[in-house]
């Protein structure tokens, strides 16, 4: 006969500097869905560590706006986000502009250190 135990451990560090936490670092831009993207679809996917500044080069895609790990600028698309993991952003996890969304079953966990 064999048993199994699952034992969840949280850590959480009272007082901690949230400025030392990579999560929170931005380690590279993101998925940008520019105003030309029609579909973006995203299950089963790990989205790590998104924030980071964005180049001159995709501010023509944003606005110029501040880059979130996940990005979808067509309001005439559509998003999905299904059984999805994002994990660290330095400001919101995602910004949707418009369209149709399908978000369900997923986990956002650190994520806004700036504001989201």
């Amino acid at each position: 006969m064999f048993y199994f135990v699952y034992i969840f451990v949280v850590v959480i560090l009272i007082g901690a500097n949230p400025d030392k936490d990579p999560a929170l670092f931005g380690k590279w831009t993101g998925i940008i869905g520019a105003t030309t993207c029609p579909l973006m679809v995203l299950k089963w996917t790990r989205v790590e560590f998104g924030g980071a500044a964005i180049s001159s080069a995709m501010k023509s895609f944003t606005g110029g706006s501040s880059p979130y790990p996940l990005y979808f600028a067509n309001p005439g698309g559509t998003f999905v986000l299904e059984d999805s993991w994002v994990y660290g952003s330095v400001d919101d996890p995602w910004r949707i502009n418009g369209g149709k969304i399908h978000v369900m079953r997923n986990t956002f966990e650190k994520c806004g250190y700036t504001g989201g």
